[in-house]
């Protein structure tokens, strides 16, 4: 029998190997995030540090006041922008989780649709085969009623 033909296997195929990278890409991502959270939580905790030990005392002079607010609101400009860093990551997560799903639903009606066809050639192959064991059948049956 004739081996079954997918016409729309290379798109098929094309749909796996994009999945694949899909997958890869999420999983940096993942982990980009995870890191980024990490750095803001090792932000967050020395910024509490440096508040715990802040202190206005009389005996500072205004430069040594400026530094530590200097200090104070680089901390804070620095939580912000990895917070921002944070939820842009997961704005990217979130779009390439979508592409994602979408992908594996066009890939699994390609993989649905490769079945069927499947299904339809190996009948139709059946057909064709029965047709002939029949027609050895008839040949074979006329010609033992000549012998």
């Amino acid at each position: 029998m004739k081996k079954f033909d997918f016409r729309l296997q290379k798109v098929l195929d094309v749909k796996e190997m994009v999945l694949k990278k899909m997958k890869k890409d999420l999983a940096l991502l993942k982990k980009q995030k995870a890191e980024s959270e990490k750095e803001l939580n090792r932000l967050l905790n020395n910024f509490e540090e440096f508040c715990s030990k802040m202190h206005l005392d009389k005996e500072q002079t205004i430069s040594e006041i400026k530094l530590e607010y200097s200090y104070y609101y680089q901390y804070l400009d620095e939580i912000e922008l990895q917070k921002k860093e944070i939820a842009d990551l997961n704005i990217k997560i979130e779009q390439l989780r979508k592409k994602l799903i979408e992908t594996q639903q066009d890939k699994k009606v390609l993989s649905k649709l490769k079945d069927k066809y499947n299904e339809i050639y190996i009948v139709e192959q059946q057909k064709k085969e029965q047709v002939l064991l029949d027609e050895i059948a008839v040949i074979g049956a006329h010609n033992s009623g000549n012998l």
